[in-house]
């Protein structure tokens, strides 16, 4: 609604008797048989030569791309013109009309607010991958709009009830729960901004809970199976053996790997300056260039530009780096060869050498504690306390053989 309520009166005194007629919405006919535009009809009389005018306002009111929306406004706005007739109020008496700059009606219309969050992330966001993600959510979310029949929805129409229907009778039928919850947080994270920015009361997404997630648990391998893989993978895609071998010496997630360039090997000081957005502790510590891997590495990179990414679409370097989809699927076909479980994944490869490392360390220590210090510095957890969660998640915890303090047996 317009801010009429700023229009300067110039302390006019309340006419006696009624000089004006209530204001009206009238819809003006058109030819093509569309929906009629609106306008608000006032009458009254002239304060100067006391005969009726009629006078028309819009008030932008057509801009409104719902037709609903529009009457809506337009009722609202005929209820204020009539208040402040009944105070005395005429056209001719402010300077906003003398001036034309009579406020008008703007909706904050969703879309465009949503595509202006995707271009500042996508602008602003070094890590762009994370950028795209919420590009994608964002599309998908206005497609869903745009399939229950309009392209104009204001901020204020998006409802928890509309919110859940999107989140839990349309994305749960294509996707998993981790994913629908995903599309969740980031879709929330952005209503909360509009929020923030007083364009919104309330945050639809924080009346809708969180699915609950199946955690997927990655298999620890044994040493054959290990040689085995390496042998397969040598044979069916060298890049593929290189890009399994950083993830197991280096201890860096497949993700971060993909995000590598030829430039960020320096072979000289032994070091893999990583960056740090693209990791997830944000750790800016270069990864050591380990003997067992660096030979492997620095024939991989021969030849190619700084600027290549290490393993493009056939997991060599090239201009653009792989989806990150492509190392898992081809070593999917290893994985069969060999009968394995599905369980067994390319992530299960870095917890089996944490593991075997982690047991190396111990059998030299006898010190558990001792043992998780040196292989913190190595995995580059932020706490002991972080590394011994996850060693316990992985099943690499030392369990001591309690048999012996059993004093009932079978």
């Amino acid at each position: 609604m317009p801010k009429l309520c700023q229009m300067i009166r110039f302390g006019s005194e309340r006419m006696i008797g009624k000089n004006y007629k209530p204001a009206e919405v009238r819809p003006k006919a058109n030819k093509r048989g569309n929906k009629p535009s609106l306008y608000i009809q006032l009458d009254y009389i002239h304060p100067e030569t006391g005969e009726w005018v009629r006078r028309r306002f819009t008030n932008g009111l057509n801009r409104i791309r719902s037709y609903r929306k529009r009457e809506i406004e337009a009722s609202k706005l005929a209820d204020y013109y009539n208040q402040l007739l009944d105070d005395g109020w005429l056209p001719e008496l402010t300077e906003a009309y003398e001036r034309g700059k009579m406020e008008k009606v703007k909706p904050d219309y969703l879309f465009p607010k949503l595509d202006e969050i995707v271009a500042y992330k996508l602008a602003t966001y070094k890590n762009q991958s994370s950028a795209r993600n919420v590009k994608s959510f964002v599309k998908r979310f206005k497609d869903y709009l745009e399939s229950l029949g309009r392209d104009d929805w204001d901020l204020k129409e998006i409802s928890p009830s509309l919110v859940s229907n999107y989140l839990d009778k349309h994305l749960v039928l294509t996707l998993s729960n981790t994913s629908r919850n995903n599309h969740h947080r980031q879709l929330r994270s952005i209503f909360e901004q509009f929020k923030l920015e007083e364009l919104i009361e309330k945050n639809p997404f924080d009346h809708v809970k969180k699915l609950p997630e199946s955690t997927s648990r990655h298999r620890v391998y044994k040493k054959e199976q290990i040689q085995k893989i390496g042998a397969l993978a040598h044979e069916m895609n060298p890049g593929l053996k290189v890009f399994m071998q950083m993830i197991a010496y280096t201890f860096l997630r497949p993700v971060e790997i993909i995000r590598l360039t030829v430039g960020q090997i320096d072979s000289e000081a032994n070091l893999i300056h990583v960056d740090a957005s693209g990791t997830k502790t944000s750790s800016r510590q270069p990864v050591p260039l380990v003997a067992a891997i660096r030979d492997a590495i620095v024939e991989h990179c021969q030849g190619f530009p700084d600027h290549y990414a290490l393993f493009g679409s056939n997991l060599e370097p090239a201009e653009k780096p792989c989806n990150q989809g492509l190392p898992s699927k081809k070593f999917k076909t290893i994985r069969e060869e060999l009968g394995l479980e599905k369980e067994y994944t390319l992530y299960g490869i870095r917890h089996t050498f944490i593991s075997d490392l982690y047991h190396s360390f111990f059998e030299e220590t006898q010190d558990h504690m001792e043992a998780k210090n040196r292989l913190r510095m190595i995995t580059r957890h932020a706490s002991v306390q972080a590394l011994d969660k996850y060693l316990k998640e992985i099943g690499a915890d030392q369990v001591i053989d309690y048999s012996e303090r059993f004093t009932t047996k079978f």
